[in-house]
């Protein structure tokens, strides 16, 4: 059976400009890493890979952050992660935008690349750091 190839356009902030960027991958086959591919309007890209889509994007974000190059996407934002069921069932194409003192609940699942505000993105550090902040 032939892997699905997806396209999605993805809002940027490089530095202080506003683009949109284009992020592709392919459904994996049972077992095999997402592959992701982002290809900024200038002609520089980036891959990663990860064993579901949130994974790669954070494997992804590792490369953009010391750039200064921000994903203005719901799983860059410091207040997303992921459940175990949500990596692993929904493949990591949900996240939980999660909130200090409250639990997870099923209404808070977005689109990984939904957009978000790029006042409400952070490094992969900040948002770990929330995580666990949130989780103690």
């Amino acid at each position: 059976m032939a892997k699905e190839a997806h396209t999605r356009s993805i809002p940027v902030l490089d530095g202080d400009a506003d683009q949109e960027w284009l992020l592709r991958w392919q459904d994996p086959a049972h077992g095999d890493d997402f592959i992701v591919g982002l290809l900024a309007s200038d002609g520089r890209g980036w891959t990663s890979r990860g064993h579901n889509m949130f994974a790669a994007l954070i494997e992804l974000r590792r490369q953009l952050d010391p750039l200064n190059i921000k994903l203005c996407c719901e799983g860059a934002r410091t207040q997303a992660a992921i459940s175990g069921m949500a990596a692993d069932m929904g493949r990591g194409m949900m996240v939980y935008r999660i909130e200090h003192g409250r639990p997870a609940r099923q209404a808070d699942l977005v689109d990984v690349f939904a957009p978000a505000p790029p006042e409400e993105i952070g490094t992969v550090e900040d948002q770990a750091a929330y995580r666990r902040a949130w989780m103690s």
